[in-house]
This record gives C-alpha cells, structure tokens and sequence, in this order.
C-alpha cells in the first residue's frame, strides 16, 4: 500500500485567529501544508498502483504536464495543485472501490504519479553531507565465462 511518510510540511507561524489550545494548553497551528501532509500521509493504495505512479512520477514534469492533468489554464503553485490533485485523486480512488465504469486506471495512475512528484517538490532536500555513502554496485559474474577463459 502507498504510505508517504517521508513529507514533512514547513512549520507554520503561530496565529491567534486559527490556533486552538491542545492538551497542554499550547496554541496548535494548523496550516494548509500541514493538512496536505496529513493527507498524503493517510493515503493508502494498491501496490501495482503506486509502483506504475512511481514510474509516471520519475518522468512528470511540472510545466509540461500538470495544467493537463488539472484540465487548467495556467500551472497553480505547489501546495495548490497538490490539494487540487489529492481532491481529484481522492474522487477517483471512490470510483475505483465502486468498481465505476467510468474508473480509469490511467488517469489514477497520472493522478498518483503527480502527487508523488508534487510532494517532492514541497519536500524538503536531505542534506547530502549527512547521507550514507552510495556503494558501489557490484555484479558477481554468474555465468562463469571468465573461468572458462582462464582455463584454456
């Protein structure tokens, strides 16, 4: 199942108008990027699903194709057309579990990818000084040709 659980939103500013006192009598903020990250990271989907997004996600590009899939005039900032694309989505995947025939596995799939490659947008970069070194990846030599050569 498709769990997001690497998107953490920006901290949002402390506003009197919006903050109500939680169990320790502290104000909490709740902030559109925040209610995002809640809902990306409640999101639940099929395994097949979420591995064709992921292969949509790597070739989305934003200006080329995200006014196609929100059927809009101009590209909306990030936090806008994720809220827009998890709303489309979210309506979609109801059609999905309904069994729908007006479901369309490739238009959740281009939903999903996009999410996926929003998220990345509004998430913010690992610091690569703190990450672990790639190793190099090593393929042993399975077929045993280079055996056979060293023999003869």
């Amino acid at each position: 199942m498709f769990h997001v659980t690497d998107f953490t939103a920006p901290p949002a500013p402390a506003t009197s108008d919006s903050a109500s006192p939680n169990a320790q009598g502290q104000p909490q903020t709740h902030s559109p990027a925040h209610d995002v990250a809640d809902r990306i990271a409640a999101l639940s989907r099929p395994r097949l699903l979420v591995r064709a997004a992921r292969f949509a996600a790597a070739h989305f590009q934003r200006s080329r194709d995200l006014r196609g899939i929100l059927r809009a005039q101009t590209t909306p900032p990030p936090l806008r057309a994720l809220v827009q694309l998890l709303d489309l989505e979210e309506a979609v995947n109801e059609a999905r579990l309904r069994g729908g025939m007006q479901y369309r596995s490739t238009r959740h799939i281009e939903l999903l990818g996009a999410i996926i490659a929003e998220s990345a947008v509004l998430t913010p970069q690992a610091d690569p000084a703190r990450a672990p070194a790639a190793r190099p990846q090593t393929y042993p030599n399975w077929s045993g040709i280079s055996d056979c050569r060293r023999s003869t």
